[in-house]
């Protein structure tokens, strides 16, 4: 498993039959439906998102996250709300490449506190 290669991408809300395992292995199982309806309300709200690993057509990980303002200084900052790797996959990179793509997107915002 070393040498696949490994794309990270945005989730979509067609990808959801895909991370149900990933959710049981992070400790949340959930229905198709249940899933379906929090990751519609999740990707809605500004600042908020998810994206998968994927490896020959699997999805083998996911990070979720959401932005919140500070109060005690003016920014934001963003909170990662879940991070799960197939427990297949682990120890070959893919959750160090799920944080880059989140650090990559989130220098856009100029809001965020560094």
């Amino acid at each position: 498993m070393q040498n696949q290669k490994i794309i990270i991408t945005e989730c979509k809300i067609t990808e959801i039959n895909s991370i149900l395992s990933l959710m049981e292995q992070l400790g949340y199982p959930a229905e198709i439906e249940q899933l379906t309806n929090r990751f519609s309300n999740f990707i809605n709200i500004p600042g908020y998102g998810a994206a998968i690993a994927i490896s020959n057509d699997n999805v083998i990980g996911l990070i979720a996250w959401s932005k919140s303002n500070l109060f005690v200084k003016d920014g934001a900052r963003i909170h990662i709300e879940a991070l799960v790797v197939d427990k297949e996959y682990r120890k070959i990179g893919v959750g160090k490449a799920l944080i880059k793509y989140l650090e990559k997107n989130i220098k856009r915002d100029k809001n965020i506190c560094h």
